[in-house]
């Protein structure tokens, strides 16, 4: 990946995290925006996510997706890039992953 790529990647992430906070300040619980991939042609970007809380992550992830437009026209007034990305949003569950390969690990 280009250094170029690299560092759209953490603005985007950055400015996602804050319109996060803004959008949704304490309604959805903690969301933590992990990485941003976007594609090379800048024309889409996925957006790791994890939701501290559990039981209802996928009502979260609809919500957020349903803002996704909302999010990429306030992106396109606060960044000065040729093509803004449309967002989507993904649960990122390599945590929880990690968590249960270290549990199969301490039951052996």
């Amino acid at each position: 990946m280009t250094n170029r790529m690299l560092r759209v990647n953490k603005l985007l992430s950055q400015e996602i995290a804050k319109l996060i906070q803004d959008e949704f300040l304490g309604e959805l619980g903690i969301i933590s925006v992990l990485d941003v991939d976007t594609s090379y042609d800048l024309k889409q970007c996925r957006v790791f996510i994890s939701i501290a809380c559990e039981e209802n992550q996928q009502q979260i992830l609809k919500k957020l997706q349903s803002k996704s437009f909302d999010f990429q026209s306030k992106l396109a007034k606060k960044l000065t890039l040729k093509y803004v990305p449309k967002v989507q949003f993904i649960i990122d569950e390599s945590q929880e992953n990690i968590d249960r390969i270290n549990k199969i690990l301490d039951e052996i």
